[in-house]
C-alpha cells in the first residue's frame, strides 16, 4: 500500500554548483532519502540530502513525517 509523506527541503542549503540543467532548461538536483528506523523527537521519519561524491561533506536539506491525511 502507498505510504505519503511530507517535509521541507532548505533552499539555502543546496550547493548550486551541483544543480543540472536538463534540454527544457528545467533544473534539477539529485538527492538521496532514507526512512529512519524510529522517528526522531520531531516525528520526522525520513531524512532527504543533496546527493554528493563520497568523499565530500554530507548536505543535508530537510526531512518528511508521515501524512495523516
Amino acid at each position: 500500500m502507498a505510504q505519503k509523506f511530507y517535509g521541507r527541503i532548505k533552499l539555502s542549503k543546496i550547493d548550486m554548483s551541483k544543480v543540472v540543467t536538463n534540454d527544457n532548461q528545467e533544473e534539477s538536483i539529485d538527492v538521496v532519502v532514507w526512512l529512519n528506523d524510529d522517528p526522531d523527537q520531531y516525528g520526522n521519519v525520513m531524512s532527504i540530502q543533496q546527493a554528493t561524491k563520497k568523499e565530500e561533506k554530507k548536505i543535508y536539506l530537510g526531512n518528511c513525517k508521515k501524512s495523516e491525511r
